[in-house]
């Protein structure tokens, strides 16, 4: 089982957001495997099609006897447990790693006051438990549905977003208390993603509506749309 065909790799891959996938898989109508976060969460497949309902038991039942490595071990390194990091797991022990063995995999919650430490896999989880609810935002246009638009009041504020794959952490401020009293100084908005295992890419733009009461911020996915176009 160790010396399987070298594109399995690629195989498994998500075709949204390019990931390693493990079984149950999702499929879209042209038969690119999705990762369970992209299935969830995207309307579309990055190649633009629908993503199907499961089950898919021949791909899951194939993939599950099939052997894989870390994917966050570089061929040098040593395992957590002092073997080779090229190590080959079963699936069920791949989970299994990712989710409690792994410890290179480990990430800081950015909420301020938060000095939990998750690793890539559970950060959402525990945004999720700790800081829920979070507000999940979807597209409303079936003709956009790499795009969502929400609108925000202009006070300083720091809040989070639940757009397609990921966590996004939004910062509303001015340059000064004394450039805000200047009626035609206009906010700065920033935006991270905290979710470390979400592979998309996205950009953002907003708009400050002539009252200065609303702010629009448009989210938008980018990967895979460049291929499509």
């Amino acid at each position: 089982m160790e010396y399987i065909c070298p594109q399995i790799e690629q195989l498994i891959s998500c075709y949204t957001c390019g990931s390693q996938s493990l079984p149950p898989f999702q499929l879209c109508e042209a038969a690119h495997v999705n990762c369970p976060p992209c299935a969830k969460y995207m309307a579309r497949c990055a190649c633009g099609d629908v993503i199907t309902d499961g089950p898919h038991v021949l791909l899951d039942w194939t993939v599950t006897a099939l052997k894989f490595r870390c994917k966050h071990c570089g061929a040098a390194d040593a395992g957590d447990d002092g073997r080779p990091a090229n190590r080959w797991y079963a699936v069920h022990e791949l989970h299994r790693h990712y989710r409690s063995e792994c410890t290179r995999n480990a990430y800081p919650c950015p909420w301020a006051g938060c000095d939990y430490v998750a690793r890539v896999e559970t950060a959402a989880d525990h945004y999720d438990a700790a800081h829920g609810p979070i507000d999940v935002l979807t597209p409303t246009d079936p003709d956009r549905w790499y795009e969502v638009q929400f609108a925000i009041s202009p006070m300083p504020a720091e809040f989070v977003k639940k757009i397609f794959n990921g966590y996004f952490m939004f910062t509303v401020k001015y340059p000064s208390s004394h450039r805000r009293r200047n009626r035609d100084s206009n906010p700065c908005i920033t935006m991270r993603n905290i979710n470390p295992a979400d592979q998309l890419q996205y950009t953002h733009d907003w708009e400050l509506y002539t009252n200065g009461n609303v702010i629009t911020v448009t989210v938008s996915m980018t990967t895979g749309l460049d291929d499509n176009s």
